[in-house]
Protein backbone atom coordinates (compact mmCIF):
# COMPACT_ATOMS: atom_id res chain seq x y z
CA UNK A 1 0.00 0.00 0.00
CA UNK A 2 1.36 3.39 -1.00
CA UNK A 3 1.61 5.82 1.90
CA UNK A 4 1.86 9.53 1.23
CA UNK A 5 1.45 12.37 3.64
CA UNK A 6 -1.82 14.24 3.59
CA UNK A 7 -0.27 17.64 2.90
CA UNK A 8 1.76 16.39 -0.08
CA UNK A 9 -1.25 14.60 -1.57
CA UNK A 10 -3.51 17.60 -1.10
CA UNK A 11 -0.89 19.85 -2.66
CA UNK A 12 -0.65 17.49 -5.62
CA UNK A 13 -4.45 17.43 -5.96
CA UNK A 14 -4.76 21.22 -5.82
CA UNK A 15 -2.00 21.88 -8.40
CA UNK A 16 -3.48 19.64 -11.08
CA UNK A 17 -4.97 21.76 -13.84
CA UNK A 18 -6.58 18.99 -15.81
CA UNK A 19 -8.08 16.21 -13.71
CA UNK A 20 -8.90 12.93 -15.39
CA UNK A 21 -11.99 11.03 -14.22
CA UNK A 22 -11.36 8.19 -11.79
CA UNK A 23 -8.21 9.59 -10.22
CA UNK A 24 -7.76 10.26 -6.54
CA UNK A 25 -7.69 14.01 -7.21
CA UNK A 26 -11.10 13.85 -8.90
CA UNK A 27 -12.57 11.86 -6.06
CA UNK A 28 -11.16 14.29 -3.47
CA UNK A 29 -12.63 17.24 -5.39
CA UNK A 30 -16.06 15.58 -5.59
CA UNK A 31 -16.11 14.59 -1.93
CA UNK A 32 -14.99 18.00 -0.64
CA UNK A 33 -17.97 19.61 -2.37
CA UNK A 34 -20.20 17.98 0.23
CA UNK A 35 -20.71 19.92 3.45
CA UNK A 36 -19.15 18.11 6.39
CA UNK A 37 -16.38 16.36 4.42
CA UNK A 38 -13.03 18.11 4.52
CA UNK A 39 -9.92 17.47 2.45
CA UNK A 40 -8.38 15.02 4.96
CA UNK A 41 -11.53 12.89 5.13
CA UNK A 42 -11.94 12.98 1.37
CA UNK A 43 -8.32 11.98 0.82
CA UNK A 44 -8.60 9.09 3.30
CA UNK A 45 -11.76 7.79 1.64
CA UNK A 46 -10.26 8.17 -1.84
CA UNK A 47 -6.94 6.48 -1.17
CA UNK A 48 -7.97 3.76 1.27
CA UNK A 49 -11.36 2.82 -0.11
CA UNK A 50 -12.27 4.03 -3.59
CA UNK A 51 -8.87 4.05 -5.31
CA UNK A 52 -8.35 0.30 -5.34
CA UNK A 53 -11.84 -1.12 -5.79
CA UNK A 54 -14.99 -0.47 -7.77
CA UNK A 55 -18.25 -0.71 -5.82
CA UNK A 56 -21.67 -1.16 -7.39
CA UNK A 57 -23.86 -0.58 -4.31
CA UNK A 58 -23.78 0.58 -0.70
CA UNK A 59 -23.84 -2.95 0.71
CA UNK A 60 -20.46 -3.70 -0.85
CA UNK A 61 -18.97 -0.56 0.70
CA UNK A 62 -20.44 -1.46 4.11
CA UNK A 63 -19.03 -4.98 3.90
CA UNK A 64 -15.58 -3.70 2.91
CA UNK A 65 -15.49 -1.22 5.79
CA UNK A 66 -17.07 -3.49 8.42
CA UNK A 67 -20.40 -1.72 8.86
CA UNK A 68 -22.59 -4.76 8.23
CA UNK A 69 -25.04 -6.17 10.76
CA UNK A 70 -24.29 -9.38 12.65
CA UNK A 71 -27.61 -11.04 13.45
CA UNK A 72 -27.88 -13.84 15.99
CA UNK A 73 -30.29 -16.68 15.14
CA UNK A 74 -31.00 -19.50 17.53
CA UNK A 75 -34.05 -21.74 18.01
CA UNK A 76 -36.45 -19.16 19.42
CA UNK A 77 -34.06 -16.23 19.78
CA UNK A 78 -33.28 -13.64 17.15
CA UNK A 79 -31.50 -10.40 17.95
CA UNK A 80 -28.94 -8.03 16.50
CA UNK A 81 -25.38 -8.11 17.89
CA UNK A 82 -24.22 -4.83 16.33
CA UNK A 83 -21.83 -4.28 13.44
CA UNK A 84 -19.20 -6.77 12.33
CA UNK A 85 -16.18 -4.43 12.73
CA UNK A 86 -14.18 -6.32 10.13
CA UNK A 87 -12.38 -4.37 7.46
CA UNK A 88 -10.48 -1.10 7.41
CA UNK A 89 -10.81 0.44 10.88
CA UNK A 90 -9.58 3.90 9.84
CA UNK A 91 -12.20 4.17 7.11
CA UNK A 92 -14.86 2.77 9.45
CA UNK A 93 -14.07 5.34 12.15
CA UNK A 94 -14.02 8.11 9.55
CA UNK A 95 -17.34 6.90 8.11
CA UNK A 96 -19.02 7.03 11.51
CA UNK A 97 -17.62 10.51 12.14
CA UNK A 98 -18.75 11.69 8.71
CA UNK A 99 -22.23 10.28 9.31
CA UNK A 100 -22.60 12.40 12.44
CA UNK A 101 -21.22 15.43 10.58
CA UNK A 102 -23.73 14.77 7.79
CA UNK A 103 -26.58 15.00 10.28
CA UNK A 104 -25.09 18.24 11.61
CA UNK A 105 -24.33 19.97 8.30
CA UNK A 106 -27.08 18.51 6.08
CA UNK A 107 -30.18 18.61 8.34
CA UNK A 108 -32.61 19.04 5.42
CA UNK A 109 -31.39 16.04 3.40
CA UNK A 110 -33.58 12.99 2.87
CA UNK A 111 -31.10 10.84 4.80
CA UNK A 112 -31.22 13.17 7.81
CA UNK A 113 -35.04 13.15 7.74
CA UNK A 114 -35.06 9.34 7.60
CA UNK A 115 -32.65 9.10 10.54
CA UNK A 116 -34.64 11.52 12.70
CA UNK A 117 -37.91 9.76 11.83
CA UNK A 118 -36.51 6.37 12.89
CA UNK A 119 -34.27 7.30 15.80
CA UNK A 120 -35.35 10.75 16.98
CA UNK A 121 -33.24 13.81 17.54
CA UNK A 122 -30.94 12.20 20.16
CA UNK A 123 -30.42 15.46 21.96
CA UNK A 124 -30.26 14.74 25.62
CA UNK A 125 -31.19 17.38 28.13
CA UNK A 126 -28.38 18.17 30.55
CA UNK A 127 -28.73 16.46 33.90
CA UNK A 128 -29.35 18.88 36.73
CA UNK A 129 -27.38 17.62 39.69
CA UNK A 130 -28.30 18.77 43.15
CA UNK A 131 -25.67 19.60 45.70
CA UNK A 132 -25.26 17.11 48.53
CA UNK A 133 -26.71 18.34 51.80
CA UNK A 134 -23.97 19.01 54.30
CA UNK A 135 -24.43 17.60 57.81
CA UNK A 136 -25.42 20.25 60.35
CA UNK A 137 -24.92 18.29 63.57
CA UNK A 138 -22.70 15.51 64.96
CA UNK A 139 -23.80 11.94 64.13
CA UNK A 140 -25.88 13.23 61.22
CA UNK A 141 -23.72 11.55 58.53
CA UNK A 142 -20.84 9.09 58.68
CA UNK A 143 -18.38 7.80 56.17
CA UNK A 144 -16.74 4.35 56.01
CA UNK A 145 -13.31 3.71 54.56
CA UNK A 146 -11.31 0.50 54.07
CA UNK A 147 -7.52 0.73 54.07
CA UNK A 148 -5.17 -2.13 53.14
CA UNK A 149 -1.48 -2.12 53.94
CA UNK A 150 1.49 -4.39 54.48
CA UNK A 151 3.98 -4.57 57.35
CA UNK A 152 7.75 -4.78 56.93
CA UNK A 153 7.69 -8.57 57.35
CA UNK A 154 5.10 -8.89 54.53
CA UNK A 155 2.02 -9.47 56.71
CA UNK A 156 -1.02 -7.80 55.19
CA UNK A 157 -3.83 -6.19 57.20
CA UNK A 158 -7.00 -4.18 56.61
CA UNK A 159 -8.47 -1.35 58.64
CA UNK A 160 -12.05 -0.11 58.65
CA UNK A 161 -12.48 3.47 59.81
CA UNK A 162 -15.76 5.19 60.66
CA UNK A 163 -15.67 9.01 60.54
CA UNK A 164 -18.23 11.62 61.51
CA UNK A 165 -18.42 14.02 58.57
CA UNK A 166 -19.53 17.04 60.63
CA UNK A 167 -16.93 16.86 63.39
CA UNK A 168 -14.30 14.96 61.33
CA UNK A 169 -13.63 12.70 64.30
CA UNK A 170 -12.80 9.04 63.97
CA UNK A 171 -15.59 7.13 65.74
CA UNK A 172 -14.18 3.61 65.32
CA UNK A 173 -11.30 1.70 63.80
CA UNK A 174 -11.52 -2.05 63.23
CA UNK A 175 -8.22 -3.72 62.29
CA UNK A 176 -7.79 -7.30 61.17
CA UNK A 177 -6.35 -9.67 58.61
CA UNK A 178 -9.78 -10.57 57.27
CA UNK A 179 -12.74 -8.27 57.94
CA UNK A 180 -16.02 -10.09 57.55
CA UNK A 181 -19.42 -8.53 56.95
CA UNK A 182 -20.52 -9.31 60.52
CA UNK A 183 -17.56 -7.34 61.87
CA UNK A 184 -18.37 -4.35 59.66
CA UNK A 185 -22.01 -4.34 60.76
CA UNK A 186 -21.00 -4.75 64.43
CA UNK A 187 -18.69 -1.74 64.26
Amino acid sequence: MLTITTSRALAACSTLDEVTPGTVATQVQHLTRLRGIGPNGALTLSTELFAWRQFTNGRQIGACVGLTPTPYHSDQHMHEQGISRSGNRRVRALSVELAWKWLLWQPQSALSHWYHAHFGQHRRAPVQRQARALPTAPNHAWTLDFVSDQLVDGARFRALTVLDIHTRLCLAIEIGIHLRGEQVVGT
